[in-house]
């Protein structure tokens, strides 16, 4: 039973650190990629958080979008109301491919 809690709690820190790097605010940028569920209708939740979506291709959970104003903690509240996961910027997007120097 211990060592069952232990792995439980080993397993929950190795998640913590990656979620908290793509969950984090978003500030600043105009352009991000917003991730959403395959079940929702990515468009319409951009459009929701007051974005377009922009750009020839598309992921299957996620679609490049560009504000109007710069991304801060509002833009992103309306966005995961509207049924997204994350909102990335290039920066962040960058170092989870493992860009250095970012």
């Amino acid at each position: 039973m211990q060592s069952l809690l232990i792995g439980l709690v080993a397993l929950c820190s190795i998640c913590i650190a990656p979620l908290s790097l793509v969950l984090g605010p978003v500030s600043g940028a105009d352009i991000v990629v917003v991730v959403a569920p395959p079940w929702r209708d990515i468009d319409r939740v951009v459009s929701q958080a007051g974005g377009a979506v922009v750009g020839p291709l598309r992921a299957p959970f996620a679609v490049l979008a560009q504000f109007d104003a710069p991304i801060d903690a509002h833009i992103t509240a309306l966005a995961r109301a509207a049924g997204a996961w994350t909102l990335l910027d290039g920066d962040t997007l960058a170092s989870i491919c493992g860009e250095p120097n970012v």
